[in-house]
């Protein structure tokens, strides 16, 4: 059974790894039953997580790498002076591998030749309906897609949101869509039905299997979702550091380098003008 591993437990740290198996075990044991006593609420929290969050980092982000064989657009020009090719106000529409539509835009796509498989997007958007005809939005004010490594960078205001009325955001967001991992280093907020979450980062493993939010770590429940009957604002929190999976060796322990990301976003002749 895939599991969901948060880092807002009382007290309860992740596992170190360096630690005896059986002290490993017996932490992980101790944290499950903790999590368990949160009630209804954490559990729905946690299945909610288990559907959405997989579907952010491999669903939408997976049909970026479409990003490169758009054919539309209001204007596309070859910038002769730095041999890059340039579409505004860019527009793509299809469906996935499961038959579901999608749509993506940005106010401009830009691919260098120097680069090949490197595009940059200026302000993307993607919105994919679900089989039960609900649907998912995501955007960013900016982003770089590899396509021969198959990893995208999001990066100021990356927001995911749910129709049921789930949202996450964060300024940065890693996603390896090859190795089905996803990663940030930046504080991350979410809201819906379940109550609040908080955290200073977060992990996703296993294409979603496992997903870390990074300590110090708050989660405040909505009133309604605890099997105790409490109030609302039922906390659970982790005042220690980052989680052990903050040292996996398949994440970076760093963000990419300057070189690897967009360049900020310059005026346009027009805009210049205005």
């Amino acid at each position: 059974m895939d599991t969901i591993r948060s880092g807002t437990s009382s007290g309860a740290a992740i596992p170190n790894p360096d630690a005896a198996p059986a002290a490993a075990a017996a932490q992980v044991a101790d944290h499950e039953r903790r999590m368990a006593r949160a009630g209804g609420g954490y559990s729905h929290f946690v299945k909610f997580l288990k559907v959405v969050l997989p579907l952010l980092a491999f669903g939408i982000i997976g049909l970026l790498a479409a990003w490169p064989r758009i054919q539309g657009g209001d204007q596309s020009e070859n910038r002769r002076d730095t041999g890059e090719l340039e579409m505004m106000r860019a527009l793509y529409v299809g469906t996935d591998t499961q038959n579901r539509p999608f749509s993506l835009t940005a106010d401009r796509a830009v691919q260098s030749t120097s680069e090949p498989g490197v595009l940059d997007l200026v302000r993307p958007q993607g919105e994919l309906t679900l089989q039960d005809g609900t649907w998912i939005a995501v955007k960013a004010d900016r982003g770089r897609y590899n396509d021969k490594t198959g990893k995208l960078l999001l990066l100021g205001n990356a927001n995911l949101f749910h129709d049921k009325g789930y949202e996450f955001k964060s300024d940065e967001a890693h996603i390896d869509v090859k190795a089905g991992n996803a990663w940030g280093d930046l504080p991350v907020t979410g809201q819906g039905p379940f109550g609040e979450i908080f955290s200073r980062g977060f992990r996703l493993f296993d294409s979603g299997a496992t997903i870390v939010f990074n300590g110090p770590a708050h989660l405040d429940l909505a009133a309604g979702l605890t099997d105790s009957g409490g109030p609302a604002g039922a906390t659970k929190s982790s005042p220690g550091p980052s989680g052990a999976a903050t040292t996996d060796p398949e994440i970076p322990e760093a963000p990419p380098t300057v070189a690897e990301r967009p360049a900020p976003e310059q005026p346009t002749a027009e805009q210049v003008q205005r």
